[in-house]
């Protein structure tokens, strides 16, 4: 646990793919386990650097990696009675994220990690508070709207196609 916290600091954005990859993939191999309060705030600050700095390499993620990243890291998270706090934290990162003003990173945070989130109504009620918020109220009405539009088509496509293949194509088609 001790090494695996000392690469955490490092600032390689190479080693920290690595790591970030280590511990999605491969959690429950490491003993002693790390602590979730450790994992999810590492995790969660992982993406949201990737997410600003939209790095090139082999094991770093670029910005839409990190972004469906952030997804699974937020619907993991989400699983546990204890996490109130980073999902909390994980809130605020996008708020500062949208709030920074460049308008590629906020087309990422919105199609890449909002809309996605948004598709599963539970995660979407998490950030309600956002509709009583000048800043967030547009961001969130544009984006509660695409993700039920894609809900709706994925809908359709579940009812109207009978294989995999069909659905791909119906999909391509719309």
């Amino acid at each position: 646990l001790e090494v695996l916290q000392k690469w955490m600091l490092t600032t390689d954005q190479e080693a920290l793919g690595l790591l970030a990859c280590l511990i999605e993939d491969h959690a429950a191999r490491i003993a002693p386990p790390i602590p979730r309060e450790i994992d999810w705030s590492f995790m969660r600050e992982y993406y949201v650097r990737c997410l600003i700095e939209n790095p090139q390499g082999h094991f770093v993620q670029d910005r839409y990696s990190a972004a469906r990243g952030f997804v699974r890291h937020y619907h993991r998270v989400r699983r546990h009675s204890s996490a109130c706090a980073e999902l909390s934290e994980c809130r605020v990162a996008l708020e500062n994220l949208l709030t920074k003003g460049d308008p590629d990173l906020n087309e990422c945070v919105i199609t890449g990690v909002l809309e996605h989130l948004f598709q599963e109504p539970t995660a979407a009620k998490d950030f309600e508070g956002w509709k009583n918020s000048a800043d967030f109220k547009p961001v969130y009405e544009k984006t509660i709207f695409a993700a039920e539009t894609m809900n709706k088509i994925l809908l359709r496509i579940d009812q109207e196609a009978p294989s995999e293949a069909d659905k791909i194509a119906l999909l391509l088609k719309d």
